[in-house]
């Protein structure tokens, strides 16, 4: 029996995390990866405008029952506490159960906290002890920021993570610095709905309220715990399948097959420590900030509470317009500037 000598030629299998050009991500499921891509920003800016939205009016809020500066510091304090506490409670319950679940979590009591909000009015119960609990509620329910950036990085390849992750950012700083904008619409609000009283004062809480209830909705029936990131659309530059024929040497060597690399342990450790302290100052002067801006400013301008509203409000949304440019200039110089440029800059 004739023996038959077929070429063979062995390769090793390029270790690489980003997805190569295949077909196997159908355009239906192309489209909803783009869907749930704007549900999990949806919810980061449902969390993040638990603080925008009622930035202009929680010191006048706190100021019609009683309170004064030091209550309004208690208030932004009491917001982060619970965003801190969530923050591991969430990371905790995503190593074990589902982002789903986290996700429907969080609008629940993000839900519970506005309407604990609404209760607070002086009409009602007037107390500056439920404005607490339910900013503490709140806070709570907000702490999904980690949980939206793990899954957006489930989501996609390396070469994309850095423009979705920027996208984010954007949403992050729409629903935290752009949404205070709301509260000059809100001015003119005077209606009574299953006895409590909504006004200018009330009525963040319960758009927020409402915001949350989207949020919920759209993770128990939109949201497919299945997706990822080979359901993402083809990155650029494209990954091209090795060929057969291709010498396996000269492949490996490719910057595109090898666009990963590990860092040094120590390295990383250094780099946790960094951004911890980082994180740190910048959090603690955006809480300075949300503390006494709208206070100062009012002495300033010198405002009655009748216009002091809608001043406020048109203040804080022309300072987010500004604070935008730096989010707009990550998408457009993102392919010129390296990533350690950015962090220097």
């Amino acid at each position: 029996m004739k023996r038959l000598d077929w070429p063979l030629n062995y390769q090793s299998i390029p270790r690489d995390l980003s997805p190569l050009t295949s077909p196997a991500a159908s355009p239906r499921r192309t489209a909803h990866w783009y869907l749930q891509m704007f549900l999990i920003n949806f919810i980061e800016f449902a969390a993040e405008s638990s603080r925008g939205i009622v930035m202009p009016t929680i010191f006048l809020y706190c100021q019609s029952l009683g309170g004064t500066l030091v209550d309004m510091g208690m208030l932004t304090s009491v917001f982060s506490v619970g965003r801190l506490i969530s923050s591991f409670v969430f990371g905790w319950m995503c190593d074990r159960y589902t982002f789903r679940t986290v996700y429907i979590l969080s609008s629940s009591l993000g839900i519970v906290g506005n309407i604990i909000y609404l209760f607070a009015d002086p009409h009602v119960l007037s107390s500056l002890q439920v404005l607490l609990i339910s900013r503490f509620f709140v806070g709570f329910g907000a702490g999904n920021r980690s949980v939206c950036r793990a899954d957006v990085a489930r989501m996609t390849s390396v070469d994309q993570r850095l423009k979705y992750m920027t996208i984010l950012c954007m949403v992050v700083f729409l629903g935290y610095a752009l949404t205070p904008g709301m509260g000059a619409v809100l001015v003119g609000v005077d209606v009574n709905i299953f006895g409590l009283h909504l006004h200018a004062l009330t009525a963040p809480g319960f758009i927020l309220s409402i915001l949350n209830l989207i949020t919920l909705t759209l993770m128990l029936f939109v949201y497919d715990e299945s997706m990822n990131s080979d359901h993402a659309p083809i990155s650029t530059p494209v990954l091209k399948k090795p060929s057969i024929t291709s010498k396996g040497p000269a492949l490996l060597s490719s910057p595109l097959l090898n666009s990963t690399y590990e860092l040094p342990t120590n390295l990383v450790y250094i780099g946790v420590g960094v951004f911890m302290v980082l994180n740190i100052i910048g959090r603690g002067i955006l809480s300075i900030f949300e503390t006494i801006n709208v206070p100062l400013y009012l002495d300033v301008t010198g405002y009655s509470n009748a216009n002091a509203v809608a001043s406020a409000a048109s203040f804080q949304f022309n300072m987010g317009l500004l604070g935008l440019l730096s989010y707009l200039a990550i998408e457009v110089f993102r392919h010129k500037i390296a990533d350690t440029a950015w962090l220097l800059i």
